[in-house]
């Protein structure tokens, strides 16, 4: 069975310096190469990663990213960062998408909420070229508050594949405005560290997993765990992948690994490197 960290953020180097407006939340000295991470996934028997490069340490530079997905195409594959209100972006992600990413991260400038530029003009360009070159993209940030206006987005863009990362970190009520947009059904969740160690929460995401099916959630790592950016008492890799499990351990055999691989395969891999 594939199990596969649909988002990990890479860091070359401690000293990194993020795009504007995004401070680091990486502890002084911390890093994960591609090669310590490599080992890491050994480990905790995850055997794909999609590597998202980090806002906070390499802005919108996606070069390590790409470099370290391309050196090690069997197992990894990129999503880059893209200010979407920059001149050329269009093209920029295009240029990106050459060079091998599979998706992409929206941001507006250095706007650190996605309510701040879902709807300026100057991001349409960025969505219809998404359609275009066919890869999954999310708006960062998306959370409860942007949904109204990610949905706006999500309709007129119906050939356009999203990803909302962190479920939108909501409250844990039945009628999380997270739901309204289980009726697009280009719509993906990507479940973080957090959103799983949440307590309680077992109804939500059982209405989760109802409301979009297995086919549409997958789980992110976001590098939240032991040896990368979190603390020593924080889980490992491993854990992590055995709280996914623990969590959706309401699925059948086959909808659990949907969520805990299959999910993201067919984002980013069925056709591609990760084909076998």
């Amino acid at each position: 069975m594939s199990v596969v960290d649909g988002n990990v953020h890479l860091v070359a180097s401690a000293n990194g310096r993020g795009a504007a407006g995004w401070p680091t939340d990486w502890q002084a000295g911390a890093s994960l190469p591609v090669e310590v991470y490599l080992k890491e996934m050994d480990t905790a028997g995850v055997t794909h990663a999609v590597a998202v490069t980090p806002i906070r340490t390499d802005g919108f530079d996606n070069g390590y990213t790409a470099a370290a997905a391309a050196g090690h195409a069997d197992r990894l594959v990129a999503v880059g960062n893209l200010d979407v209100l920059a001149p050329g972006a269009p093209e920029a992600m295009t240029e990106w998408v050459g060079q091998g990413l599979r998706g992409m991260r929206f941001f507006g400038a250095d706007h650190t909420d996605a309510r701040a530029w879902l709807a300026d003009p100057r991001a349409a360009a960025a969505w219809r070229r998404a359609g275009e070159l066919g890869i999954p993209v999310s708006a960062q940030r998306t959370r409860m508050s942007t949904v109204p206006a990610l949905a706006a987005i999500v309709a007129r863009h119906p050939d356009v594949t999203v990803i909302v990362y962190s479920l939108g970190d909501p409250p844990y009520e039945p009628d999380a405005p997270l739901f309204a947009l289980a009726r697009f059904p280009q719509v993906h969740l990507c479940l973080s560290v957090g959103n799983l160690r949440r307590p309680g929460g077992d109804a939500f995401f059982e209405r989760v997993a109802e409301r979009f099916g297995p086919h549409r959630l997958l789980w992110g790592s976001y590098s939240q765990f032991r040896g990368a950016r979190a603390d020593a008492a924080d889980p490992t890799l491993a854990e992590v992948v055995a709280l996914v499990a623990r969590r959706f351990g309401f699925l059948t055999e086959g909808e659990r690994a949907r969520v805990l691989g299959g999910t993201a395969r067919a984002l980013y891999g069925e056709q591609g490197p990760w084909a076998n």
